[in-house]
């Protein structure tokens, strides 16, 4: 069993992680809580998929909560920037840029999912 780091609550059975706030650009901002994948658990973390619930820290599902990029690829609080640094406006530039991208897939994969429980 995996527990995570932050909570300390088991990851595949845990509704949600406790941590409620995350620190970025030295602002406390509330997680982001209502982006999940198509199942009734999180694919990666194992949290309850939920409006309310929040990924464990880590989750490729959890989108940062300044810039809406998946958190553990946002830009947005990293102090080690140099030549790539991306202001927050660049982060929202690029999830935009690659967002659609991602919504296509996602769409195909709900569809095909859809498709299957229907047979």
């Amino acid at each position: 069993m995996v527990k995570c780091k932050v909570c300390n609550q088991e990851m595949l059975t845990a509704d949600s992680c406790t941590k409620k706030t995350l620190i970025i650009n030295g602002k406390e901002v509330e997680r982001n809580t209502v982006y999940f994948d198509v199942n009734k658990r999180c694919h990666d973390c194992g949290i309850l998929n939920k409006v309310g619930n929040i990924h464990h820290l880590g989750c490729d599902m959890e989108r940062c909560p300044v810039c809406g990029v998946q958190l553990i690829g946002c830009r947005c609080d990293k102090e080690d920037r140099k030549v790539e640094e991306m202001t927050n406006e660049e982060c929202r530039e690029w999830m935009n840029k690659y967002h659609d991208l991602w919504i296509k897939d996602h769409n195909k994969l709900v569809e095909s999912k859809l498709e299957v429980s229907k047979k």
